[in-house]
């Protein structure tokens, strides 16, 4: 009974911490890559998993769950993002005997090559760049129980446009709790928490000569200061459990709210078929009542979304392989993402 208390008061806590979306700050915002989703299963489920969601997927979704898995992880995925970009993840866990698990993530979104353009030259200054944005995360969970887990993640942010780059921190922080009934689960987390960001570099000087300064006079260096930027900080609160279990055969659902600082509040749904812990088809589907300021239409990018896995032992050690595809409206390709996981 205390725990489900705890559980109760957590997810309250991280209910009053967050407040209602809002159209108004839209776009105001930096660091859009931190919210970029990233893995096949918990984007397949419509991103509602954060309950159940383990091993060094975990890693991005909610830190508390890389202390669910009973084995040290390698994972791998890559996703086709809208307009040619590309977003590419990898994460590394290791568990060790009592002391919690550790883990290393690194995601890289390729925007890809850019024709430079300048006030003189519309149609381009001959220059091409490519700009990059990194996150590297570092994660620790424990569990407390053999049904409670908290974890961590503090992720440096770079990003590089031409000679201008912005660093920054950003931390999550999240927990899981068993209710040990229809292998229902709980879960909070806290997403993107960090302080301000801001660009620097060689772009951003000038030089020549003041107003009313002699003809003959040498130029003078000024540098123009660029305004700091908040992180897309959010909080989100998710349940799953079993619908249908018996003889190798499982239908589990999955929900997810997410309140954003910058943009409306999320909804996500997901359901999974498990058949023997080997081949799993996934469906889900994300909304939020974003409108657009012209329009009034729903402006919101994402919708359904499906997939599907399959998983087999290698020796002493297991392979999983799995798909996801996620739709997005308004003009925009959707997603397609592979991913290959690797316990030992």
């Amino acid at each position: 009974m205390k725990r489900i208390l705890l559980a109760a008061a957590l997810l309250a806590a991280v209910t009053g911490i967050s407040r209602a979306g809002t159209d108004t700050r839209t776009g105001t915002a930096g660091a859009s890559e931190l919210r970029i989703p990233v893995g096949t299963r918990t984007s397949a489920l419509g991103g509602a998993s954060i309950a159940d969601v383990q091993g060094a997927e975990a890693a991005f979704w909610n830190p508390a769950g890389i202390a669910m898995s009973e084995h040290s992880e390698a994972y791998v995925s890559h996703m086709r993002y809208f307009a040619d970009m590309k977003l590419n993840y990898v994460s590394l866990l290791y568990r060790t005997d009592g002391a919690g698990t550790l883990g290393f993530s690194v995601k890289v979104l390729d925007v890809g090559d850019i024709i430079v353009t300048d006030e003189s030259n519309p149609e381009g200054t001959g220059q091409v760049t490519a700009p990059t944005f990194t996150v590297i995360g570092l994660s620790y969970a424990r569990r407390f129980t053999d049904r409670v887990a908290f974890g961590g993640t503090i992720q440096l942010v770079n990003e590089s446009v031409l000679q201008e780059t912005s660093n920054g921190l950003a931390f999550d922080l999240g927990f899981q709790y068993a209710l040990n009934w229809h292998g229902m689960r709980v879960a909070a987390v806290l997403k993107n928490w960090g302080p301000q960001m801001h660009y620097d570099g060689a772009d951003l000087e000038s030089f020549f000569i003041p107003n009313g300064a002699r003809p003959d006079a040498n130029p003078r260096s000024f540098k123009a200061i660029s305004a700091d930027f908040e992180m897309p900080a959010q909080a989100q609160i998710g349940v799953t459990g079993n619908l249908y279990s018996q003889e190798g055969h499982r239908v589990s659902a999955a929900f997810s709210f997410v309140s954003n600082n910058f943009s409306k509040d999320e909804y996500h749904g997901g359901l999974e078929y498990n058949y023997d812990n080997t081949l799993f088809v996934r469906a889900g589907y994300s909304y939020s009542n974003a409108k657009d300021a012209l329009t009034s239409d729903n402006s919101y990018l994402y919708g359904l979304t499906g997939g599907a896995g399959i998983s087999w032992p290698l020796g002493e050690n297991r392979v999983d392989i799995g798909y996801n595809y996620t739709q997005l409206k308004n003009y925009f390709d959707s997603n397609h993402t592979f991913s290959l996981r690797y316990l030992f």
